[in-house]
């Protein structure tokens, strides 16, 4: 039997993505599921676009029955609702990234998860016949709307950096991604050979949509890669809404000692004062490029997650409560 290496290639990488959890230092029962449950939706759905069911006659041949790929969507949705649920109920803080003040990132998450939703909710027998006169127009949408949650989907996985940061990781993440919508423009069984087929259109596995397909691949592509640019994480990490004032926190200085305070309080050094960061990263000054809260967060999720040798005491972030004490779903 011949091996298709692209599917070797593929599915070599997706392995990995799923193995990502035992480099990872553990962070509590509560995160540490969560966390799985979320990366082994996102595994999933790469596999879907990989490994899909339709067309049956395609190069190379899709491995998928009908029923495995039904039965694997549904997983991915019971898995990213899960991932949402469990987070849920072990840090309670987490419901302020359900609020309008969430960050740009966690929004492209819940997006994500409707679309799956919507890609469920339409993929029954009876469904697919009351909304499409024909399969190839629910092929389409299904098709573009699956690449389109990837697309939200990775941008949510990239910045929130919990399993993948740093640039080795997040490049190899980023290639596996584009690896696995690449598979979507697999050419028709025997159109390499016929003189009517001209183009990717003519090619092209999903037929006269394959120009579509074509273009909200390389679309979804370019925007994953974009996600590789500091500038485009930072920005993904600001919101849209400034939350009307700043969740209860606690930081014990007295651990941190071994910690430069000009490494967090910029201000001893270039003389602005010693105010609190709030003062400063809470206005609208021009200079100030870095939003109180993803600067935090970047202090304390980067270094605890980071730190180098000489901080050997450290461990990860263990949730949102580690440092927002007395947070709690009324809070505003």
């Amino acid at each position: 039997m011949k091996v298709d290496v692209r599917y070797v290639a593929v599915g070599a990488g997706l392995a990995l993505l799923a193995l990502l959890p035992l480099a990872a230092r553990h962070v509590g029962l509560g995160w540490e599921a969560g966390s799985i449950a979320g990366l082994l939706a996102t595994v999933a759905m790469l596999a879907l676009c990989a490994l899909p069911v339709r067309p049956r006659e395609a190069t190379p041949a899709a491995p998928l029955t009908l029923a495995r790929h039904r039965d694997l969507g549904f997983a991915v949705v019971v898995l990213s609702a899960a991932h949402v649920g469990i987070l849920l109920a072990a840090d309670h803080p987490v419901i302020e990234y359900l609020k309008p003040t969430m960050p740009y990132y966690q929004a492209t998450g819940l997006l994500a998860f409707a679309m799956l939703l919507v890609l469920a909710a339409t993929s029954t027998a009876g469904q697919r016949r009351r909304l499409w006169l024909s399969h190839r127009g629910f092929q389409a949408f299904h098709v573009v709307l699956s690449i389109a949650a990837v697309a939200l989907v990775t941008a949510h996985v990239v910045v929130s950096a919990r399993y993948v940061h740093g640039w080795t990781a997040t490049s190899g993440y980023v290639a596996i991604t584009i690896g696995a919508l690449a598979m979507l423009l697999r050419a028709r069984k025997g159109a390499r050979g016929s003189t009517a087929a001209h183009g990717i259109v003519g090619r092209g596995a999903f037929g006269r949509h394959s120009r579509l397909v074509l273009g909200a691949t390389l679309a979804a592509s370019l925007l994953i890669a974009a996600l590789l640019s500091a500038d485009v994480d930072l920005g993904l990490r600001a919101t849209a809404i400034a939350r009307p004032r700043p969740l209860p926190m606690t930081f014990p200085h007295e651990k941190h000692t071994a910690v430069n305070c000009i490494t967090c309080h910029h201000n001893y050094a270039d003389k602005r004062g010693f105010a609190g960061c709030i003062a400063c990263h809470r206005s609208a000054s021009a200079d100030i490029k870095i939003a109180i809260e993803p600067r935090f967060h970047d202090f304390c999720l980067g270094c605890h997650r980071d730190a180098g040798k000489p901080l050997k005491k450290h461990g990860p972030v263990a949730g949102c409560e580690a440092c927002h004490q007395g947070a709690h779903p009324a809070v505003s």
